[in-house]
């Protein structure tokens, strides 16, 4: 029996994906399923929060899960984060292609049908590549996983009585956890 490789995408490739939403880990072309209304939801709420609090700041950008970030060139890391934010000092890096920055913030909600395992690979390929903020949100247990690069991506969970801050990327940021399980 003959197996063969599954083709290796590179950056000149970028104009050749396929329709819908992809990602590329290490080369790999990764489609991703459609997500479901609750975590639609989730993702909006939080990324609604984060850009009523950095667009009148003038802090950056905001981006939603059909934004995507080119993490590496060789080889190809394509990632699409649920909920994104970019610095403004970052901004100049972005062009009208997909940007070739590291995103300051992501957030990544966890649906029904992701595994644990992919989860925990995606979050330790932001922390490679310098992500400084990761939330895991699990709506399942309603709780959030912080992993927080100042603190050497020690991750800490907090429950619905908790609030999260945006910590050095984002100061002065607040949202009860309450408020994205409601």
């Amino acid at each position: 029996m003959v197996s063969t490789l599954p083709k290796l995408w590179t950056y000149e490739d970028l104009d050749d994906l396929p329709e819908g939403r992809v990602e590329i880990v290490h080369g790999v072309l990764q489609e991703l399923p459609v997500s479901g209304s609750q975590h639609t939801s989730i993702a909006f709420v939080v990324g609604s929060a984060i850009l009523q609090f950095v667009r009148p700041r003038g802090l950056g950008m905001v981006g939603g899960a059909d934004g995507a970030y080119i993490f590496s060139r060789d080889p190809l890391i394509l990632l699409v984060p649920d909920v994104s934010f970019v610095s403004r000092a970052k901004l100049p890096e972005i062009t009208p292609r997909v940007p070739e920055v590291v995103p300051d913030l992501v957030v990544e909600v966890v649906s029904p049908n992701d595994r644990m395992h992919d989860v925990v690979a995606k979050v330790a390929l932001y922390q490679e590549f310098g992500v400084s903020l990761v939330w895991v949100v699990l709506p399942s247990r309603k709780v959030v996983w912080v992993f927080d690069s100042a603190e050497k991506g020690v991750s800490r969970e907090y429950g619905v009585g908790d609030e999260l801050d945006g910590g050095a990327i984002l100061p002065g940021f607040r949202l009860p956890l309450a408020e994205i399980f409601d």
